[in-house]
């Protein structure tokens, strides 16, 4: 037989105190004198012989007692039950790691307590047990089963993680790898069984295995987040307003009144705002600034609030093209109205060239391409620009004067447009859809008062009903002047009249050069990144020409290369290795310093709510499953798992076996009188 706790077996020293006692405790007779004493001698020697007999079996009863408890403490284990849980024990260990196991309890943090309680938890298993640890880092676990101190080894290492696991995905991830094991197979989770985690979970792979929770409780904790938060608008010019949107929640159960929020830009402080926000509700606030500076930046918004601080803080980034890089394309000249626009304006570099000298490998390095009054495009061009065009540039096409041509034939059924009937007339544009972004920050004003151009000759259009263009101006007569449609990453404007004075007063109207400027920069490729950290990839896009490189992530002074797929400037890149949140740099291994993108990683808000299972909740859902739950401050955690899995009541016997003894000393004191008042009366 062996012992779980053999230190406590120095307590069988304690047997001498009842023996000392007994032989301390001879009661000394002081001899009387009678003159007829021979019925006393009689009684005497009678009630001498019961009181030697009872005290040999109180001596007895109390050195037995005191040995039965010591051994009950030193929890003895069977030989047979112990040999067998060395050779065909394998255990599967999920601890939660997640961030509200950094909450603390009268012991400290929940996450070193679930150490410790683990520690323990290995003793209730043979020397032979082989333990599998798994935490919220699913794709980051090792599966094999190893040795007693190797496994807490890796316990030890554990730091909290933004990650948190899919419990039914986790259930079946332990439950595979125990299939692959013959024998005695336990499964445990520890954790604090969030209410919004444990909710939903309703069923287990495999009932046969034996499966415990480990309650790890802390009192609850009320807590403010910032939940999410965006830029209204896609794109950025320096001099700008920015336009934030954030949203706040209050997790706690009482209002919060007079908080701060702050938005940083590059370390310097941008904007304050106060707000208040009600119990289990959220606030969705607006934040302004002006932008400052071209190039990437990097914001971070931030409340203050304790202890949980993991989500007071958001990082965003967004990027300000300080050059836009313009290829005006034309049959035989180029319209002198668009160069003059774009070739006046220093955050523009014009390229204009021939379609018919034009070489097409050089478009991945344009921004915008505008196809300048051109009636055919030689095979496969259009297709070539498109594809440029989903990879986040932009493309203009302008239409040649008509009737006689049979312009733009190269454009039907690309768009659901065609282009139809060449009309002239006198007729002013009307609407603008002043709902679309495009026209974001182009009028102070009310553009109902606006002079707008008229237009003396155009192209009515057909539109299928698949089509996905939008119109963006129309005339007064319902027809279209300018159409949208989104292609990709980037998008495509089709403008029914030529840009040249014989057809419209537009190139003399001050609508023009805002139109012209918004072609270059209005995208449907967000150009600010705030992203959660998860196991999915954020899509997005480089530079034009960014292929041949190898990426580098850096936050601070930590660098590594993360997981992606670039091509054709569309960069997926899968977000696991990332580990802390913050505004990190992507680079070209290559070149360093040469900054391709930044990016504000995030914690995700499912740790946010700190409501946790009570026991009684836990035990509901456990009953029902088949689940043992023990509460983590239980204080006999090895011992508990020792006769949960093994099925060892020996200690049990001992502890009853010491009652019993207990019990027959008290009998054994008070039987001497109750025989001899007895005896008595059957004599007489």
């Amino acid at each position: 037989m062996s012992f779980l706790y053999p230190d406590f077996l120095y307590g069988l020293s304690l047997v001498a105190v009842p023996i000392i006692i007994h032989f301390f405790n001879f009661r000394r007779y002081k001899r009387q004198e009678f003159t007829q004493v021979k019925l006393l001698e009689e009684a005497t020697k009678v009630k001498r012989r019961f009181r030697q007999i009872r005290d040999l079996l109180v001596l007895a009863a109390r050195v037995l007692a005191v040995a039965c408890l010591v051994i009950a403490f030193a929890h003895p284990i069977p030989p047979e039950l112990k040999n067998h849980t060395a050779e065909t024990s394998f255990v599967s260990v999920y601890l939660d790691n997640s961030f509200s196991m950094g909450r603390e309890n009268e012991n400290g943090d929940l996450l070193s307590g679930a150490k410790l309680r683990l520690e323990e938890l290995t003793e209730g298993f043979g020397d032979g047990a082989q333990f599998q640890l798994i935490t919220n880092d699913l794709e980051a676990v090792n599966r094999d089963f190893v040795s007693k101190e190797l496994f807490l080894e890796a316990v030890d290492e554990v730091e909290l993680s933004p990650n948190r696991a899919d419990l039914h995905q986790l259930d079946q991830f332990q439950v595979s790898d125990l299939s692959n094991h013959s024998g005695q197979r336990v499964l445990v989770w520890i954790s604090d069984f969030q209410r919004n985690q444990l909710g939903h979970f309703d069923s287990v792979s495999d009932s046969l295995i034996k499966r415990y929770w480990l309650h790890m409780e802390a009192a609850q904790t009320s807590n403010l987040s910032i939940d999410s938060a965006w830029f209204e608008q896609p794109v950025f010019s320096q001099g700008q307003t920015a336009r934030l949107k954030v949203i706040v929640r209050n997790y706690g159960d009482k209002p919060l009144d007079d908080r701060s929020i702050y938005v940083y830009e590059n370390g310097a402080q941008k904007a304050l705002q106060k707000f208040g926000v009600l119990p289990g509700q959220s606030v969705e606030l607006d934040l302004f600034y002006q932008i400052g500076t071209t190039g990437w930046n990097q914001v971070r918004l931030s409340v203050e609030d304790y202890p949980v601080v993991f989500d007071n803080d958001f990082y965003l980034s967004y990027f300000v093209d300080p050059i836009k890089r313009v290829l005006q394309l034309f049959d035989a000249s180029a319209n002198g109205q668009i160069s003059r626009v774009y070739a006046d304006n220093e955050e523009f570099i014009l390229e204009a060239q021939s379609i018919a000298r034009f070489n097409l490998a050089q478009v991945a390095g344009f921004d915008l391409v505008l196809l300048d009054q051109i009636t055919s495009l030689p095979s496969g061009v259009l297709d070539r620009l498109l594809d440029h065009v989903r990879n986040g540039a932009n493309l203009v096409i302008v239409p040649p004067p008509g009737p006689e041509l049979a312009p733009m034939s190269f454009a039907k059924g690309k768009f659901g447009i065609e282009y139809a009937l060449w009309v002239q007339g006198d007729v002013r544009v009307k609407d603008l859809d002043m709902d679309n972004p495009f026209f974001d920050n182009v009028f102070d004003g009310n553009p109902a008062n606006t002079d707008f151009p008229k237009v003396f000759g155009y192209y009515q259009t057909k539109t299928s009903t698949q089509s996905l263009a939008n119109p963006l101006i129309a005339l007064s007569n319902e027809d279209v002047f300018l159409y949208e449609a989104d292609e990709g990453n980037g998008k495509v404007f089709l403008s029914t009249a030529p840009f040249d004075q014989e057809s419209t007063t537009l190139v003399r109207n001050g609508l023009f050069v805002p139109l012209l400027f918004k072609f270059a920069t209005h995208t449907s490729s967000q150009t600010a990144h705030g992203y959660f950290i998860d196991q999915s990839p954020l899509l997005t896009r480089l530079g034009y020409g960014a292929s041949n490189v190898n990426l580098v992530l850096a936050k601070d002074d930590k660098s590594f290369i993360p997981n992606y797929i670039l091509k054709n400037g569309r960069l997926n890149l899968w977000k696991d290795g990332i580990r802390e949140a913050g505004n990190y740099a992507l680079a070209d291994g290559k070149a360093p310093d040469t900054l391709l993108a930044l990016y504000g990683f995030n914690y995700q808000r499912t740790e946010s709510d700190m409501a946790c299972m009570q026991d009684s909740e836990l035990e509901d859902i456990a009953e029902g499953l088949g689940i043992n739950v023990l509460k983590g401050s239980d204080i006999n955690l090895a011992a508990t798992f020792a006769d949960l899995v093994n099925a060892n009541r020996l200690w049990q016997f001992f502890l009853l076996m010491a009652l019993g003894f207990l019990l027959f000393e008290i009998i054994a004191i008070k039987l001497p009188g109750t025989w001899m008042s007895f005896s008595k009366t059957r004599n007489a």
